[in-house]
Formats: structure tokens, C-alpha cells, sequence
């Protein structure tokens, strides 16, 4: 694909309230992959007077990467965890999308929670524990994610399936081993994730992949949810 190229692919990004400076941060950094047409989404984006909800759960269900800035306050939030989270789950699980989460700010799960071990870019420490350096971690998070970009825009050109991508991309979903194609859903059970990964940087503890027929779709609708910002609604 060549620099002048439009890269087709819609991006949605899920963040907690309280870490505006973070949104504000990766803003930033993609700038130039929406100069590219990339289509970069978060609930700053929606005007006044919107009935917000049904267009961020809308942009969620037709994005083809969705971006997890991770944080305590990202796992401390309901509606993170409780209405977006399952959303970007079920959609992964399904092959419908990529997931794309940044290792922001430390925080703590149970190592058996989907966050847990969901791989995180960077790898090692947070963005924030890196201080000084942490604006340089940003531009290699940004880089990271124009190549996920570029992957999953000339898959959608060739009508490939959003999961199905070349392992020669940096940091790509894998092949199923003997060079035998992947199926494209992703289910975890315990330490083991069944279908294609995509996995950016280092595997941490015992995980297997196990490329099995995909399971059953559940296209049912997560239960509406309330924002952050909203008041409770009635009965």
C-alpha cells in the first residue's frame, strides 16, 4: 500500500472519563492517520443536542479496530467495564473487529479477567511509568497502531475477513501452524485462547492457541447503559 494510499478503516476509541489528558494524548499522536482517512471515533466527537448513546454504541459495532486506553480508572468505571468492554469483546470473539489496548497507566485484574490477558502495547511498563520517555512510548504506540491500519484496510480491499492479516506485518495475528489459515473468531477459555490472535509485543504467562472451528456468534445486544456523564434513567 502506498503512502498516497486512503487507508479504509474506522477506529473507534474507549476511554475513562477521568483520563481526558490521555484521549487528548493519543488524539494527538494519530493525527496523521485521519490526514490518511482514517476514521478515528470517541464520544468527543458527538455534537450537542445527540442522543449520545446509540451513536457511540453504533460507531463500536462498525468499527474495525476499537482502542482500549487502560488505566485504574478505566477498570474502576462501570461503564467501561459494564457496557463498552462487552461490546468489544463479543466483536473480537465474533472476528469482527480488531482490539487494540494501550498499556496507559498501571492498574490490576485477576489474571483469568479478559483484560487480564488481553496483550497490551507496551509490553512491559505503562505509558506513564516511563516518565520523560513517555512521549517517545506514545509515537511507537501511534506507529504500532498506522501498521494494524494498514493490515486491516488491505484486508478489507481484498474482502478478507477483518482478522485474517500477513504475519509479516510487525506485530500480526499469527498463521495456524503448518501454514494452515486461521479460523477468525477468538474465544478464551482459561489459559487458552482459541482462533486467531492479533498480539502486540510479548505473551505473558502460560497461553496456548488453539485454532478450532469458531463458535457459534451471539448477535444479541448488549443491555443499554448509561454514560458517564448522564443522569440515571427512569424505570
Amino acid at each position: 500500500m502506498s503512502a498516497a494510499s486512503s487507508l479504509s478503516c474506522r477506529v473507534v476509541l474507549n476511554y475513562a472519563r477521568l483520563d481526558e489528558a490521555h484521549r487528548q494524548t493519543f488524539r494527538k499522536h494519530v493525527a496523521d492517520l485521519e490526514r490518511s482517512g482514517v476514521h478515528v471515533f470517541d464520544d468527543r466527537d458527538i455534537p450537542p443536542g445527540v442522543d449520545w448513546e446509540p451513536v457511540l454504541f453504533g460507531e463500536m459495532e462498525r468499527a474495525d479496530i476499537i482502542v482500549l486506553l487502560l488505566t485504574s480508572n478505566f477498570v474502576a468505571s462501570k461503564f467501561c467495564m459494564d457496557s463498552e468492554l462487552p461490546i468489544a469483546m463479543r466483536r473480537w470473539q465474533a472476528g469482527e473487529c480488531r482490539l487494540f489496548p494501550v498499556n496507559v497507566a498501571p492498574f490490576d485484574v485477576a489474571q483469568e479477567s479478559f483484560l487480564g490477558r488481553l496483550q497490551r502495547t507496551p509490553s512491559g511498563r505503562s505509558l506513564t511509568e516511563y516518565r520523560t520517555a513517555a512521549p517517545k512510548q506514545w509515537r511507537e504506540v501511534a506507529r504500532q497502531l498506522r501498521k494494524l491500519v494498514e493490515v486491516t484496510s488491505d484486508a478489507r480491499d481484498r474482502g478478507a475477513a477483518p482478522t485474517s492479516s500477513p504475519t509479516d506485518s510487525g506485530a500480526g495475528a499469527p498463521g495456524a501452524p503448518g501454514g494452515q489459515r486461521a479460523t477468525v473468531s477468538n474465544q478464551i477459555t482459561r489459559s487458552t485462547v482459541h482462533g486467531p490472535v492479533w498480539q502486540v509485543g510479548e505473551v505473558n504467562g502460560g497461553m496456548t492457541i488453539n485454532y478450532s472451528q469458531p463458535p457459534p456468534v451471539d448477535n444479541s445486544q448488549p443491555p443499554p447503559a448509561d454514560g458517564p456523564d448522564s443522569p440515571p434513567k427512569s424505570p
